[in-house]
């Protein structure tokens, strides 16, 4: 209890305590007289208006009573002190029961006996009441109280359950109400929840009366009258006077939709209307139990047929139960205050009590229905109707029956004086079948008193009544003339039947829509349907839908009188596509056209061999035409029948001057004599082959390949087929392999002859490096450095021609242009000065380095002053080939020039195509500048030639600059022998005598101690046993290979490995570089520089 509302302390009678206590007894009377008033008014509204009035005599100066129903929610609003326009905000804006329900399980912190204090300044209360009215008086100076603060008190039943609540604000002082305050309000709530469950149980019974009451009148008029229409009307009625609502509506299910069969009040506007079930009715009957909503026209599932006709505002359905399932649904339709789960319950009891009585009425008035309906067919059907009881008396038979028996109507005559003596028998053993439950057809014959014979069709079966078979009903029809007639065409017609189902062509009739009427077997096979399928369906069914448009035409046609033949597709039952060819005759009846008679004959797999042999003729002519080779025909003498375009290519000649004409005619005049002996041999049934020569169209000979076979016609050879391929490439490709085979076989001696080269040059060039670092008279030491000179000459002519003859993957890394083509003309150089050739480089020496292929770049250079110094042989001027190179706008130009006669201006457009060449055989491949071209264009650059008649050639390359990618650094290379590096001792192993010679003489001069072997198996016993500051290992040895004996130095000692120094010759082989840079060892090139040799002994291992 809050502090503010403590009682005073003490029994001591103060002036305050005797005001409080004059209070209280006087509003204890106001409570007594507002009893006493509110039992002189009648209804529940005006009661809880008297005692609200009294309420508010408490201190306060508005208030609102809501009475709730068991889901709190409201179903009566009475207010006082409120302005017209707070009081219909109020009841058109009410809180639902669920939010009430959720309101009172937060509100224990707010209580106060056992009423709430609604404080604003809460921020729970504020959140929760926000909405809610605030007071029009302002706040008292100093007081604890907020113009949106109230007073909630609940209205709780004898068990303890919420029936309504009091709200109250506007307090008389401005102040919190006191706790005397509270305690008299809540003596008045507790008086009006006994007023609010007094009067609903009240409400209840009168209820229960009223729902008596009804379902007595609705089981009255059940028993009394089964009229459908009458005892739905009356429970309609029932309906709104149960729940005071302003209309009801029954509706019953038939064929998935709802009748509205009764109605009455305000839903008289949807009597009759047949709808699909509405969303809120589909809901009670799925679920079977009831569907309600206070609020329709704001519902998601609100139905448009409803809205239009009703616009109801609340709404109750509950479903009507049969021991079938749902039949239908009872509605009630608005009324002053929502529905409730009460009356949902009042409606549906009342719904279950009357479903059967509506099921009921309903059978009722079918099985009236159906009654008249077959008394109505029995007396007005032309077939006589009988039916006999076990013993085979006639206890019922129509006038149609008693006109056939030919007796007065309403007699009954023997069944044995109707049947003729010799069908009697016939008769009983039917009637016994029938009389077993057998249903029988039969013809007989009836005999009539004057002694006429009828033929009659008759059709018996059991008559069933209370599940025994009682009797036999029977249907007799006069076919006596229909007989006749029948007999009369039986024969005509067994021969056109057997015609008809006999023929192997679909034969049919269709009506004036194009329905099948009749049909033999022959149209079943055709569209793969039986005959019970395809009679009574349209032809279209089964014509595709492509030529559908085309077979409604000639149908016409023929309904206009017209015969008709065409070709369409039809589609088989199996999705199968078939043309047929069909034939359309009128048929006529008493002069009109009733249908079309129509034979169809199925023509898919003759036109499918017709179109065969077209397309096959086609593309035997396609791929004739559209062949390469030159392709011919010849007749038994030889002469030339058909020839492709590819013949007229190759002969330079046309058709019509070729036709006629022999096949060796064309040929070269040597070829012609051994070409027609192939021929006579293919014309005795072989197939031969040959090479020949024929002049092509431009004058030229060209090189074929002939292959010729022999046609036959009939079992007779009507001439020859002949294949000429032109394979004068082929040869000419077969020609420059073979040359290019030859310069690979020529560079890899090259490669050989150059490495052996360098074992002798290594040791002249280290000899001739000792004798210029020996005392020697001028002379020699002249001689001496001449023999150095050449020699490191020598090397260096070596080291292009291995440069040259390496086979090298493409790889791009940082290139000088400058040096590729200096290095190239020094390659070449020798044979230039020899042949009178001068060369003239002009290299630009700021050309910066790029990122190139530097062995793809010489390969194209080396091309070009090739095709250079070919072009000068044999020219009689002056001989000068200038290479010269520039840079500039980001592109590197290298220009090959020469002083040659040039190339004609017809061969300068081709001079890049492959295999184009004016040298002669054996002189040149035309492979050289077409490769050129092909390495120039993958760089991103370019290369053209110029010529002018007489004034030689130009070649000109440019490539983009390329910025090589950044790279680590090299280390520096150690620095040259000092004179005082410690001395050390050195393994030497090299099969060359000279090379063992001059390192341990020079390495011995330098204070090493050296030991040299020839074999690398000598080389690894000495290093087994004797300890080694360097090894200097040469790779290529003939017993034991460097590499091998490498790999024995790491198993056997890794520290002396580590020392290895390796010497060699061999740097071109791509295995040689791999293994090399797997050690990660310093490697010394033959022929080297006794400096090098000296840096590499003496620097510290690890440096290298």
């Amino acid at each position: 209890m809050m502090p503010w509302l403590a009682a005073p302390d003490g029994p001591a009678m103060t002036p305050d305590l005797v005001i409080r206590l004059a209070r209280e007894r006087d509003h204890l009377f106001l409570l007594h007289e507002t009893t006493t008033a509110a039992e002189r008014v009648r209804s529940l509204e005006g009661k809880l208006r008297v005692f609200l009035a009294a309420v508010l005599r408490v201190g306060f100066g508005r208030g609102t009573i809501t009475v709730r129903d068991a889901q709190l929610e409201p179903t009566l609003v009475i207010a006082a002190g409120l302005t017209a326009e707070e009081e219909a905000t109020l009841r058109e804006q009410p809180a639902s029961g669920a939010v009430w329900r959720h309101r009172f399980s937060h509100l224990e912190p707010h209580r106060i006996g056992d009423s709430y204090y609604l404080d604003s300044r809460d921020p729970w209360i504020a959140g929760e009441f926000g909405d809610a009215l605030p007071s029009a008086l302002p706040p008292r100076e100093g007081a604890d109280w907020s113009p949106r603060d109230a007073l909630l008190v609940p209205l709780r039943g004898a068990a303890g359950d919420v029936v309504g609540t009091l709200t109250l604000d506007d307090p008389a002082h401005r102040a919190r109400p006191t706790v005397d305050q509270i305690r008299t309000v809540e003596l008045y709530a507790a008086q009006i929840a006994i007023l609010v469950e007094r009067v609903r149980l009240q409400e209840e019974r009168e209820r229960e009366q009223r729902l008596s009451g009804a379902l007595s009148d609705v089981a009255r008029a059940v028993n009394e009258s089964l009229e459908p229409g009458e005892v739905r009307h009356l429970i309609v009625r029932h309906a709104i006077a149960l729940l005071k609502c302003d209309g009801a509506v029954l509706s019953l299910l038939a064929d998935g939709m709802m009748e509205c069969v009764a109605t009455a009040g305000s839903c008289t506007a949807l009597d009759g209307l047949r709808v699909p079930p509405a969303l809120l009715a589909t809901q009670a009957m799925e679920t079977g139990m009831a569907a309600l909503s206070n609020d329709y026209s704001q519902e998601a599932f609100r139905d448009p047929v409803v809205i239009d006709h009703l616009q109801p505002r609340r709404v109750l359905v509950v479903p009507l139960i049969s021991r079938t399932g749902p039949i239908g649904v009872l509605a009630a339709v608005d009324r002053d205050r929502p529905f409730t789960d009460s009356d949902a319950e009042l409606l549906q009891r009342m719904a279950d009590q009357v479903a059967m009585a509506v099921v009921n009425a309903t059978l009722f008035d079918q099985v009236a229905t159906l009654a008249e309906r077959y008394r109505l067919v029995v007396e007005t059907t032309r077939d006589a109707i009988v039916i006999t009881d076990r013993t085979r008396r006639i206890v019922f038979s129509n006038a149609a029956a008693d006109e056939l028996f030919g007796v007065a109507q309403g007699s009954r005559p023997a069944m044995a004086s109707l049947v003729p003596p010799e069908l009697r028998a016939d008769v009983a053993a039917h009637e016994d079948s029938a009389l077993a439950g057998q249903p029988q057809r039969y013809e007989s014959v009836v005999l009539r008193p004057d002694g006429e014979r009828r033929t009659i069709a008759v059709a018996t079966a059991p008559l069933y009544e209370q599940g025994e078979i009682t009797g036999i009903v029977a249907t007799l029809r006069d076919v006596t003339e229909e007989r006749r007639a029948r007999d009369a065409v039986a024969e005509s017609e067994a021969r056109y039947r057997n015609l008809f189902e006999t023929a192997t062509d679909a034969i049919y009739t269709l009506d004036l829509a194009g329905t099948f009427t009749s049909l033999n077997e022959a149209t079943c096979d055709f569209t793969g349907a039986p005959l019970d399928e395809l009679l009574g369906r349209p032809l279209k069914a089964y014509i595709d839908p492509v030529d559908l448009p085309r077979v409604k035409e000639h149908f016409r046609g023929a309904l206009n009188g017209e015969a008709r033949s065409y070709e369409a597709h039809y589609v088989r039952i199996d999705g199968a596509r078939r043309l047929a060819s069909v034939t359309n005759t009128p048929i006529r009846r008493d002069g009109a056209i009733v249908g079309v008679l129509g034979i169809a004959r199925d023509v898919t797999a003759e036109r499918e061999r017709e179109h065969a042999l077209a397309r096959s003729q086609a593309r035997y002519t396609r791929l004739v035409e559209s062949a390469s080779d030159a392709i011919f025909t010849t007749d038994d003498e030889g002469r030339l029948t058909s020839v492709n375009r590819a013949f007229e290519r190759a002969s330079g000649l046309t058709r019509t001057a070729l036709l006629g004409t022999a096949f060796t005619a064309i040929l070269h005049p040597a070829d012609r004599e051994p070409i027609a002996a192939l021929l006579a041999d293919a014309a005795g049934g072989r197939r031969s082959r040959a090479e020949l020569r024929y002049q092509a169209g431009d004058g030229s000979t060209r090189h074929g390949s002939l292959l010729a076979t022999p046609i036959y016609e009939g079992g007779r050879l009507a001439g020859l087929l002949g294949i000429v391929r032109d394979v004068t490439d082929e040869k000419h490709l077969s020609e420059q392999l073979l040359q290019q085979e030859k310069l690979a076989a020529v560079g890899q001696l090259v490669s050989g002859v150059a490495h052996e080269l360098n074992n002798p040059l290594a040791g002249v060039v280290a000899f001739s490096q000792l004798l210029l670092a020996a005392d020697a008279p001028p002379d020699q030491r002249r001689a001496a450095e001449t023999i150095h000179a050449e020699a490191k000459r020598a090397a260096r002519i070596v080291a292009n021609l291995l440069t040259f003859a390496r086979q090298h993957q493409p790889e791009r890394t940082v290139t000088d242009v400058n040096r590729i083509v200096d290095a190239t003309i020094d390659l070449r150089r020798y044979t230039l000065r020899t042949n009178q050739v001068d060369v003239e480089l002009a290299l630009d020496e700021s050309l910066p380095l790029t990122w190139a292929d530097p062995h793809q770049l010489q390969q194209v250079i080396v091309n070009l002053v090739a095709n250079a110094e070919q072009a000068l042989a044999e020219w009689a001027g002056r001989r000068r080939i200038t290479v010269a190179t520039t840079y500039a706008n980001g592109m590197l130009q290298i220009q090959v020039r020469d002083s040659g006669p040039g190339i004609p201006a017809e061969h300068l457009g081709r001079v890049f195509n492959p295999f184009f060449t004016t040298k002669g055989v054996g002189k040149g491949t035309g492979l050289g500048l077409s490769i050129s071209h092909g390495i120039i264009r993958e760089h991103g650059g370019r290369i053209r030639a110029e010529s002018a008649g007489g004034e030689g050639a130009t070649f000109t390359i440019e490539l983009p600059h390329v910025p090589p990618p950044e790279q680590e650094e090299a280390p520096e290379q150690p620095a040259g022998a000092s004179s005082n590096a410690p001395a050390r001792r050195i393994l030497v192993v090299d099969d060359e005598p000279a090379i063992r010679s001059v390192l341990t003489t020079f390495l011995t001069s330098l204070g090493h101690e050296v030991e040299a072997f020839g074999s690398g198996r000598d080389a690894l016993a000495r290093a087994a046993v004797a300890d080694f500051d360097r090894v200097l290992l040469d790779l290529r040895m003939p017993d034991m290979s460097g590499d091998a004996v490498f790999a024995e130095l790491q198993a056997m000692d890794p520290a002396l490995a580590s020392r290895v120094v390796f010497v060699t010759g061999d740097l071109q082989s791509q295995a040689t570089r791999r293994f090399l840079d797997s050690t990660g060892r310093p490697v010394l090139t033959k022929p080297f520089l006794l400096d090098d040799l000296a840096a590499l002994v003496g620097a510290p291992a690890e440096a290298r």
